[in-house]
């Protein structure tokens, strides 16, 4: 294993590559340290800032015959924000997102329940998130 490559065993064999630090050029080292093992099959990164600029790295580090072989794998990331993750996912630059909707309506609605009607709410409310595109556009991909 090249110095400095962070990766993890999964139980199912598999290997799981690892960046930690979302500034471009700790992703480039990262991504030289990816390239050495020849087959990456998804690049799913924590937040889709990080999932641009591993895909940035792509582009700048390697060679152009290349290129357009390494950039059709998905790159997808968390937030789907609509004027950026959202965005990326319609121009082609992200595979997908994870929209988690805001939560400060839900909050407000149960902080003003409890205050008309004199309860608590539960401990936990969960709010879905949702994939940019549905799941049922990324099925029909395969």
């Amino acid at each position: 294993m090249p110095d400095g490559c962070d990766i993890r065993e999964l139980p199912d064999g598999g290997q799981e590559f690892v960046l930690d630090d979302p500034v471009l050029a700790h992703i480039q080292v990262d991504v030289a340290c990816w390239l050495t093992f020849g087959v990456i099959d998804v690049v799913i990164a924590q937040n889709d800032a990080m999932a641009i600029g591993v895909r940035k790295a792509f582009q700048e580090m390697i060679a152009e015959i290349d290129r357009d072989r390494w950039l059709e794998i998905p790159f997808t990331g968390v937030d789907g924000a609509p004027k950026t993750g959202q965005a990326w996912v319609r121009s082609g630059l992200l595979a997908a997102t994870v929209f988690t909707p805001p939560n400060a309506g839900t909050a407000m609605e149960l902080f003003v329940d409890a205050i008309k009607h004199g309860k608590m709410p539960t401990e936990r409310v969960l709010i879905a998130p949702s994939s940019v595109p549905t799941l049922e556009k990324l099925r029909a991909r395969r």
